[in-house]
């Protein structure tokens, strides 16, 4: 974090937990044990005190990808309606980030929107399939009502897909015209295949190496060196 901040890049502090958002169907989760999510408040407590007047905070993100079985809309949204406050106890400056059930899925983002806090961040993951702005209307439709901001968590698509550089630059064109910021998915990945995610991938020759996809580079940075 004093790297990244040094070096001007905005950072979102998150903790995630597969058991603690129900992950793989499991049933011990912070919906169904009040320990564990006690827990999970008092780490939120130690970071936010500890990192809330680092430079270049950019938001605090409460639980990624929520997808317990069994959990309602409703039940996500009051799970962070119920930790906001004690982050607000803290540090009442920097901007929450909270999105839907169902691992972030735009579809439901409406569903995410609350009234406990004005400084909120709502975010999704924006992956990318055969109809690339099948879901631009889920992230315009709720600016439009809510008049809140909306950042994509993760957008991305395999680069074997096919027509898989124009589908993202439709994707991050529409992005930047509606004036949503938007998180690459993803930088690097922990495999040898050139056609999954990623900019960066494992050398099949030697692990030690990472090879650049140079011209997915180029296509994510022309869009992030925008001004």
């Amino acid at each position: 974090m004093a790297w990244a901040g040094a070096r001007h890049l905005w950072i979102v502090l998150f903790v995630d937990s597969n058991y603690g958002q129900g992950a793989g169907g499991r049933a011990d989760n912070f919906w169904t044990d009040p320990a564990m999510k006690q827990q999970f408040v008092q780490v939120w407590q130690f970071l936010v005190n500890r990192y809330k007047n680092t430079r270049y905070i950019g938001a605090w993100e409460i639980l990624p990808e929520p997808m317990a079985a069994g959990v309602s809309d409703a039940d996500v949204k009051a799970f962070y309606d119920s930790i906001i406050p004690d982050i607000r106890a803290i540090d009442r400056r920097t901007p929450i980030v909270v999105g839907p059930s169902h691992a972030y899925s735009l579809k439901h983002l409406d569903a995410a929107y609350t009234t406990i806090d004005k400084n909120i961040i709502y975010t999704g993951d924006y992956f990318i399939f055969a109809e690339p702005l099948n879901r631009m209307s889920d992230i315009t439709g709720f600016i439009g009502e809510y008049q809140a901001p909306v950042w994509i968590n993760q957008v991305g698509i395999p680069s074997g897909d096919p027509d898989a550089q124009q589908k993202a630059r439709t994707v991050l064109g529409a992005l930047d015209a509606a004036h949503v910021g938007w998180a690459w998915w993803t930088y690097r990945i922990a495999g040898s295949n050139p056609d999954d995610h990623g900019i960066y991938y494992v050398d099949p020759t030697d692990s030690s190496r990472w090879v650049c996809k140079t011209d997915w580079l180029s296509l994510v940075g022309d869009f992030l060196r925008q001004p």
